[in-house]
């Protein structure tokens, strides 16, 4: 802002000039640095208005209404604010209004906490609060797709293709901050099953052979250890049923997997197919969980892993259809890579570098193909794919 502040002074902007002196009022409004702030922004406030600039005297007037509320901490202060947002709700000025409530949202929900707090303040503030939550699908989207438009990192990061990870901001949860693996591996039970989950149906998961009275310690001490681990709004317990909080601003990899398929499948368009497959198989980097043997894990891990192989092979057909013959290489390797055996996307790629015109890789990926199911079944290729390599190489 000071910098901004110093190139609008040597163009000798007074509207610049103002503008940056009303960011830092902002700056220090949300550090409720008071002093001098209520002149600054009458100040500003009589600027913007003989200037005839409405929507930076609107928001004067808000930043104004929102410091008096600590200054001042009465009902008059309070009804004040009140009756300027019910004033400014029309068409034009409502999504100002709505923005700088959201910017001091914090503010506002510390004053909600006040003695003289009343019941239409608590309501806007609920409708910022719905408002932000409504946001975080719509951020993890673009966050997804945008090269241009920069989001900040989400608060948490979460991987369970290739490990078990993790990360709240810069800070990696490590087993220290879990204290068990079971607290870990509880998460990610509870993370797995987005309908949520009873205590039983966790108790029967991790200490089926435990008494009532030992469930209840164990159960008691993992939730207090997880939400001590990720925060205490991290796991929300509605109806008997724990849930992970998805209002939370996070990333998982297994739900950007599953949701890019669901608009892969759906698109009618070749390119936003093949562009959403990309995206959904550049999250999968390795099994499910590695190194969790319980068996919600296997049995997740196995169905993940076949919807890969599935999804990758769909991505190769519309890739050889479009002349893309490297990059059905490329993917066809993946698939190798996650299923040595698997004749079919032999059988794709040996296709692929016959469009290519390269033999010798067709030849030696045949010859892999052989090895392969030679050395885990002590079997030949399939007819086909014997007849396929016979014809490509005529």
């Amino acid at each position: 802002i000071n910098k901004a502040l110093e190139i609008a002074q040597k163009g000798r902007s007074n509207y610049e000039i103002n503008l940056c002196h009303l960011e830092l009022c902002v700056l220090h409004l949300l550090q409720k640095n008071f002093e001098n702030l209520g002149s600054c922004l009458n100040e500003l406030l009589a600027y913007f208005s003989k200037e005839g600039f409405h929507l930076e005297e609107l928001r004067a007037r808000i930043y104004l209404a929102i410091m008096n509320l600590f200054v001042h901490d009465s009902e008059d202060s309070e009804q004040t604010f009140i009756d300027l947002v019910k004033t400014s709700f029309n068409e034009r000025d409502k999504p100002t209004v709505l923005r700088i409530g959201y910017e001091v949202l914090g503010l506002l929900e510390e004053h909600n906490k006040s003695d003289v707090c009343s019941v239409e303040f608590a309501e806007f503030t609920i409708e910022l609060r719905n408002i932000e939550t409504s946001l975080i699908p719509i951020r993890k989207t673009i966050r997804r797709h945008s090269e241009t438009v920069q989001f900040s990192t989400p608060k948490i990061m979460i991987r369970a293709f290739g490990k078990c990870q993790v990360k709240i901001g810069d800070h990696s949860v490590a087993l220290s901050d879990w204290k068990t693996q079971l607290v870990r591996d509880l998460f990610f039970f509870i993370l797995q099953h987005s309908d949520g989950v009873t205590k039983e149906e966790i108790g029967e998961a991790f200490w089926p052979d435990s008494t009532i009275e030992a469930l209840r310690v164990r159960f008691k001490n993992s939730i207090y250890r997880l939400r001590h681990a990720l925060g205490s709004d991290s796991i929300s317990f509605i109806d008997d049923y724990y849930r992970f909080n998805r209002t939370l601003e996070y990333y998982c990899d297994t739900e950007d997997f599953t949701q890019e398929l669901a608009i892969a499948e759906k698109s009618v368009d070749v390119d936003s197919k093949i562009h959403h497959y990309i995206q959904a198989l550049s999250q999968y980097r390795g099994p499910y969980l590695p190194k969790v043997d319980y068996e919600w894990v296997i049995i997740q891990r196995e169905q993940y892993h076949r919807t890969y192989i599935a999804s990758a092979m769909k991505l190769t057909d519309l890739l050889m259809s479009a002349g893309q013959y490297q990059m059905v290489i490329q993917y066809i390797n993946r698939v190798i890579e996650e299923d040595s055996c698997f004749e079919e996307a032999y059988r794709i790629g040996m296709k692929a570098f016959s469009a290519l015109g390269d033999r010798a890789s067709l030849a030696r990926l045949f010859d892999k193909c052989c090895a392969a199911l030679k050395n885990e079944f002590g079997l030949e290729p399939a007819t086909e794919t014997a007849m396929l390599y016979k014809d490509l190489m005529q």
